[in-house]
């Protein structure tokens, strides 16, 4: 008997029955990965009836935002896919993740109660920043604050997600939680950022830079993300544009200086009137606000000397052309790179033509 057994199980039959049983086990394993693994394109949809629509606490024990917009190409010029990531949390001892996140930073985070992680990425170079800093319950409060003033918290409960799309097609991620057992959760992808995510970091944008400016970090990167300049008078400290060229009618040179709030102008061009100049005239608020208003319009990236890529500007042949903005807490100048030149966007260098005429040095 024992023989028999044996050359059945080691005969050619043997061998036969336990290549079939080893495909069955095989092929069931693999079927049960396969249910899963999400089927690409498949739709995901729910709005939690029950999620709160407005969360009046200010306890917030933790918050994260991951944010994906979509890519945006312009003519010969891509830009974005942009990355926001916010996260906000209350220390824990219990909670290992956020211990670990902390790093060297764990001793001022357990001091201060709570800690922020900001990093934001524009996929262009160098525009990209990575700040983490220990934060006070005041800190918390402004910022829950804010989000209360948003209106992201008309999205919460709200999942409207499709598997296996292209991450730059956008997404939104956000969870929250509250001393007072509320929460925010929010899941989208497949969309340009809405309205509500849009209302939410223009919101905290200036909480984020007036901590980034106390701690010099770089938050030029905060103004790319959405191609806004907020607060420009507390911002800038300064503006220069200029054009040498062969003919004096191509030839200009202008300069703005923001300090106290008190703006001072110089520059000197020409134009088929005469010749127009003026050095360090200040320069009453309300034209100061037409310029400044004129240069946010144009809604511009931000770009440092490093960034390569053809000038958007037409530059007139045998010209060179120059133009820096310089921002408070940052010794490097940025070029504004690739702004919206639509009918209704108002032209810098003519606003400035136009001061230097009013201020004109007699």
């Amino acid at each position: 008997m024992r023989y028999l057994i044996e050359k059945l199980i080691f005969g050619p039959i043997g061998l036969i029955i336990l290549i079939i049983l080893g495909l069955v086990v095989f092929l069931f394993f693999s079927k049960k990965k396969e249910e899963n693994i999400p089927m690409t394109g498949q739709h995901h949809y729910s709005n939690d009836p029950n999620a709160p629509k407005d969360i009046e606490s200010l306890d917030l024990i933790y918050f994260s935002l991951y944010s994906i917009g979509t890519s945006i190409q312009e003519n010969d010029f891509v830009y974005g896919a942009s990355l926001l990531e916010i996260t906000l949390s209350i220390y824990d001892e219990k909670d290992e993740y956020i211990l670990k996140k902390a790093k060297d930073q764990l001793k001022e985070f357990q001091e201060s109660g709570y800690m922020l992680w900001l990093t934001v990425s524009n996929k262009t170079s160098e525009d990209y920043v990575s700040f983490n800093i220990p934060v006070d319950k005041k800190f918390v409060e402004e910022f829950a604050l804010l989000v209360r003033q948003s209106t992201i918290m008309t999205l919460n409960g709200r999942v409207d997600w499709t598997d296996g799309i292209p991450v730059d097609t956008g997404q939104l991620i956000l969870a929250a939680r509250y001393q007072t057992n509320e929460k925010l959760s929010i899941s989208i992808n497949g969309k340009a950022p809405s309205s509500q995510e849009k209302n939410l970091f223009t919101k905290l944008k200036p909480l984020f830079i007036k901590i980034m400016l106390e701690n010099n970090a770089d938050y030029i990167p905060l103004l790319n993300y959405d191609r806004t300049i907020i607060n420009a008078q507390d911002l800038i400290s300064s503006i220069h544009i200029s054009q040498e060229h062969p003919t004096l009618l191509n030839t200009f040179n202008f300069n703005l200086e923001i300090n106290d709030k008190k703006a001072y102008l110089s520059g000197k061009f020409t134009d088929y009137d005469g010749t127009f100049s003026c050095e360090t005239a200040e320069i009453k608020q309300s034209d100061l606000e037409i310029l400044l208003n004129g240069l946010i319009s144009n809604r511009y990236v931000l770009v440092t000397d490093s960034f390569e890529h053809k000038n958007n500007v037409d530059i007139l042949e045998d010209g060179i052309f120059s133009f820096y903005i310089h921002f408070n807490g940052i010794d490097k100048g940025f070029k504004p790179y690739y702004g919206s030149f639509d009918e209704g966007t108002a032209d810098v260098i003519c606003i400035f033509q136009q001061l230097v005429k009013k201020y004109n040095s007699k």
